[in-house]
């Protein structure tokens, strides 16, 4: 275990192989800049340890993880290599830059399940044995902090696991992995196997030799509650990636893995004190998104912790409850990771929910007016066929009690964009309420960032724009798609929708009958 970390016993140690797991997942490729970027959000998450690559695989991982190595000084930075000399040596020129600040790991791996051992190395399983000794040896000439995994541990013969085990241990190895590979263990069978690694490593070099680890892949979507089960066995370390990115269905979430720690320190108990870790929960959004912008993967509404769903009330009774004690459906802080509660609004949602969005808008519902105002909100749900904005409660509630809406302070009048090789060049002409005609150009990415860029430069920088969501046309239904956000500026968020199958200007349009709604609340 590298010194760097300062290991509590209460600690559990959160080592992220986003960068390098998460890479392997189908369809990544990380360049250099991607990875310094996302080690960068990973050290002011607190993550502990990152592995960060496989340096020996190519020249551009080499570049990349040494990369990192050289900006990240407040975690340990771990490279993987196999037991093979020229790739533990690739894998400390690499990472040696790490050595004098968070801290240098090399983490070598062989499998030891017969299958992996007959078939894909074609070694007994001597030359395994072997193998490990001499690269866990090697690899301690380089670096003090070295981590062994017996890969395919969940399928491996446990017997001859542990004697491998030992002997990486008794080389030097300061961290012991038992990889669930394939996704393959059960929570009780893998729970079982971490506990007797543990004991077997303690008979025999004592409480507190190493560190035991977890590292699961989700194939049977047990990744998390693996992980879980083998820090209830004793694992003080677990292997996670940033939205369970990974090989085939992914690895084990670190947002889930953390925030089940930080959540529950009645269950995970380690002598009577609870468990924690250096992760700051404000920061997982943050991280959360970074990794699907560079991945190109989005994260699904429904993802724990990081979805956008994630605390969001659709039906009238849970919106009821929530209302009058948000616990009664909210036992998690969202304010702890930067989120907050929201209603969605439609044809489930209940009376206090719609007139509390309403007053929400800066109306104030005679009880006379109440009834009315909800059947139209849910009517309106209905044929729509989606959740009710933010704009267009507005609109409901304005007709349903004869209140005159203040005119649009913002109206656009065209939009011209057109894509090159590298770019997108983007012109907006807007009129504002006076009649005052604006025209501004930019340049961007993309047609949506071209465009956006240039309504905010005559909006005003003070409007944020986030959620942005591709509302879709289902099939066989006459409901049109569209483009869904949200609107904020001074802690005023507004849900806004337009309608339309050209999605740059369907989002134009959201944001500036966002806008509006935002200027008509802050002058009432």
């Amino acid at each position: 275990m590298s010194e760097n970390i300062g290991h509590r016993p209460d600690q559990v140690i959160v080592f992220d192989t986003t960068l390098r797991d998460g890479g392997q997942s189908p369809g990544v490729h990380f360049n250099i800049d991607d990875k310094v970027d996302i080690a960068e959000q990973l050290a002011r998450l607190g993550v502990d340890v990152m592995e960060t690559g496989f340096p020996a695989a190519s020249q551009g991982d080499f570049e990349a993880v040494r990369a990192v190595a050289m900006a990240i000084k407040e975690s340990v930075i771990c490279g993987l290599t196999r037991t093979k000399p020229k790739d533990i040596e690739r894998c400390w020129e690499a990472i040696e830059p790490a050595a004098d600040n968070g801290g240098a790991r090399i983490h070598t791996f062989i499998a030891t399940s017969k299958i992996h051992m007959r078939d894909k190395l074609r070694m007994t399983p001597e030359e395994v044995v072997a193998a490990t000794k001499d690269a866990v040896t090697r690899a301690r000439q380089f670096t003090p902090d070295v981590e062994f995994s017996p890969e395919d541990a969940s399928r491996s013969d446990f017997g001859f696991m542990m004697r491998v085990i030992l002997g990486a241990v008794e080389a030097g190895a300061t961290t012991i992995n038992v990889p669930d590979t394939v996704g393959y263990a059960q929570p009780s069978e893998y729970a079982y196997r971490i506990a007797a690694v543990k004991q077997g490593i303690e008979s025999r070099f004592g409480k507190g030799a190493v560190i035991i680890s977890t590292h699961c892949h989700n194939d049977l979507g047990l990744a998390v509650a693996n992980t879980l089960a083998g820090v209830m066995a004793g694992a003080r370390q677990v292997e996670v990636t940033v939205n369970g990115i990974g090989e085939r269905a992914g690895n084990a979430s670190l947002e889930c893995v953390v925030e089940a720690l930080r959540n529950r320190p009645d269950f995970y108990i380690s002598d009577g004190v609870p468990l924690g870790t250096n992760i700051r929960p404000s920061e997982l959004i943050a991280a959360s998104k970074i990794v699907s912008q560079r991945t190109g993967f989005p994260v699904a509404p429904n993802t724990p912790i990081v979805g956008a769903n994630s605390f969001k009330h659709t039906s009238g009774i849970h919106q009821a409850g929530v209302l009058k004690n948000r616990s009664t459906y909210e036992w998690m802080d969202p304010d702890a990771l930067g989120k907050s509660t929201e209603f969605v609004i439609g044809n489930l949602s209940g009376k206090a929910a719609i007139i509390g969005s309403a007053k929400k808008l800066g109306f104030d519902i005679d009880i006379l007016d109440a009834p009315s105002v909800v059947s139209a909100v849910k009517t309106y749900a209905d044929a729509c066929g989606r959740p009710v904005s933010d704009v267009e409660i507005e609109r409901i509630v304005a007709k349903e009690t004869g209140v005159e809406l203040a005119p649009d302070n913002f109206t656009i009048e065209n939009i011209w964009f057109a894509e090159s090789d590298q770019n997108c060049a983007a012109r907006v002409i807007v009129t504002d309420v006076t009649g005052h005609v604006q025209q501004q150009h930019w340049t961007g990415k993309e047609p949506v960032d071209a465009v956006m860029s240039a309504l905010r430069m005559i909006t005003g920088d003070e409007f944020e724009f986030r959620g942005w969501q591709v509302v879709t046309q289902k099939s066989g239904s006459d409901v049109p798609g569209g483009v869904s956000l949200v609107v904020a500026k001074d802690g005023t968020e507004i849900s806004s929708y337009a309608e339309g199958a050209d999605i740059v200007r369907a989002t134009a349009a959201a944001f500036v009958n966002g806008v509006n709604t935002i200027q008509r609340i802050h002058c009432k």
